[in-house]
């Protein structure tokens, strides 16, 4: 668990040195924002961090992700997240 906080963390610091990215304040509450929505289901930070790095990944803005994820199916926005759902069931199945 801690190595996933670190490289968490490691990641955040390197995204908040670009010119446009997300701000850590936007950060924190996609995370809480996503927890608060999981209703606190077993697994729901790790899934939302990765989350997080995934949004981060395909957006470089967090006004961006929004958009783009209000204009997508719910089918394409689960396969953009697969691997942090895949972690989840991984994770407590093996």
């Amino acid at each position: 668990m801690k190595k996933i906080i670190f490289c968490i963390l490691g990641l955040v610091f390197i995204t908040s040195c670009k010119e446009e990215s997300w701000k850590e304040s936007e950060q924190q509450k996609f995370i809480k924002d996503c927890i608060q929505a999981s209703n606190g289901a077993e697994g729901s930070k790790e899934i939302c961090e990765c989350g997080l790095q995934k949004a981060m990944e395909n957006f470089k803005t967090k006004k961006e992700a929004e958009q783009a994820i209000q204009k997508m199916s719910e089918k394409e926005i689960m396969l953009m997240y697969e691997d942090c759902l895949d972690f989840q069931h991984d994770h407590h199945y093996h």
